[in-house]
């Protein structure tokens, strides 16, 4: 089964650049010229997955990822992709939950490599999830840095 992935922006070419080049993973791709149309479409298609645009009329990306996740009642990756170069405005995206920030022009394998890293973490968190309140059943914990003994 292939990953659903919901592209929200209002330029046309933008989607349809993301969209070709996606198609190509044999992802599951649906889209959105705006904020609203993206919480109408959340209705319908559950994306594991978010690319959205900050800079839209209406409704801006951040306003739209922190009402889909409310929508939803749970967290989906977003990674926005915005020409938007200010570090307030990345601080804001980062803020709101956001995955991951590319500014335009972007660069489609480093795209691509994104996506797939933060599925495949998404994965492994419900993993882990689904592990619980399951006896006999906990995830082995592996701590990073060794104890030093003093």
């Amino acid at each position: 089964m292939s990953s659903k992935v919901l592209i929200v922006d209002d330029k046309r070419v933008n989607i349809q650049i993301l969209k070709r080049f996606l198609d190509k993973s044999y992802f599951d791709i649906e889209v959105a010229d705006s904020g609203f149309a993206a919480l109408t479409i959340i209705d319908r298609f559950l994306p594991d997955i978010i690319l959205m645009d900050i800079c839209m009329p209406g409704m801006d990306g951040l306003e739209t990822a922190s009402k889909i996740r409310a929508k939803v009642n749970q967290e989906i990756p977003v990674i926005f992709i915005s020409a938007v170069k200010d570090s307030e405005t990345k601080r804001r995206a980062l803020e709101t939950g956001a995955s991951s920030f590319f500014n335009k022009p972007i660069d489609l394998k480093l795209l691509l490599n994104t996506i797939n890293k933060t599925l495949k973490l998404q994965a492994w968190e419900e993993q882990i999830h689904s592990f619980e309140g399951k006896e006999g059943l906990r995830p082995k914990r592996v701590s990073l840095f060794p104890k030093i003994k003093t």
